[in-house]
């Protein structure tokens, strides 16, 4: 299935992806999903105190949690500064669990958060190969 997402970056430049999305892993019925995360420079841990409080908790609160909401695994978390931007991906069960995740560690408390299904490089590959 080819799905088209749209979103705009901190710098408001239109950014379009197509994405070829091939989620379900048949060994432990988990996908993976990714969460882009954005927030703007008033608001960045950097510049905003209370922001930097609640996120100096984000991995104590990730670690507690991730079981109670299904994560699997955290497979990367990488930010930006300058960007305001963080990406972070998922092995969980339905989006609606990251969700809920976000919501109890305070990431969506000043965070606009988009979570989206994702696949590597080589699912898309076998998928590819296997309708061809």
């Amino acid at each position: 299935m080819v799905v088209k997402i749209e979103f705009y970056s901190v710098n408001s430049k239109f950014v379009e992806i197509e994405w070829l999305l091939i989620t379900q892993s048949k060994r432990n019925n988990s996908m993976m999903f990714g969460a882009f995360v954005t927030h703007s420079p008033e608001s960045c841990p950097l510049n905003n105190k209370s922001n930097k409080k609640i996120f100096m908790q984000f991995e104590k609160k990730i670690k507690t949690n991730m079981k109670k909401y299904k994560i699997k695994k955290i497979l990367g978390f990488y930010m930006s500064a300058l960007e305001h931007l963080w990406v972070i991906i998922f092995e969980a069960e339905s989006s609606h669990d990251i969700e809920n995740l976000c919501l109890e560690t305070g990431i969506a408390s000043f965070n606009t958060v988009k979570i989206v299904p994702m696949n590597t490089l080589e699912g898309v590959m076998r998928k590819l190969k296997r309708y061809s």
